[in-house]
């Protein structure tokens, strides 16, 4: 059994502003009245501004007692909305501890020359936590996580 390809035709419309011909966006469809030159866009955000404004009432949507009470309710159902999330600290496992052997393999070998599992393992982990693939920035990644976990750990 064969099957049917349809081929979608490409419909074509004068932008509103400047006339040039404009593909249409098939998801909008008759509303796609400017093309995509900044221009037009701007053209077309003046008078998307202005239908809205026709159609809410104007400035005087924005205030009145009636504005301050939509307001207030919006608020009252989504409370804290300004407060920002904090994004996901990457942090170390508890049980993740640099011991003196990684510390003396890191400042005597080159990565390549140490294939202990651990050691690789600790590789993998930083690697991971600092994007970086690079050998040499690994090394020096190694270097200031070793440092800085002997000032945690002395308390400094």
């Amino acid at each position: 059994m064969e099957m049917k390809t349809y081929l979608r035709r490409i419909h074509r419309r004068c932008c509103a502003h400047c006339g040039q011909r404009f593909i249409i966006e098939p998801r909008l469809g008759k509303r796609h009245r400017f093309c995509s030159d900044p221009v037009c866009k701007e053209v077309c955000h003046r008078a998307a501004r202005k239908k809205w404004l026709r159609k809410n009432g104007g400035k005087a949507y924005f205030k009145g007692e009636h504005a301050l009470q939509r307001v207030r309710e919006w608020r009252g159902c989504h409370p804290k909305y300004w407060k920002r999330r904090r994004l996901h600290i990457h942090s170390w496992p508890v049980d993740f501890m640099l011991s003196k052997e990684l510390f003396f393999r890191v400042k005597e070998y080159a990565l390549q020359e140490s294939m202990d599992a651990k050691f690789t393992l600790k590789i993998d982990a930083i690697s991971r936590f600092s994007n970086i693939a690079l050998q040499e920035s690994i090394a020096k990644n190694q270097r200031f996580l070793i440092m800085r976990g002997h000032v945690t750990l002395r308390g400094k």
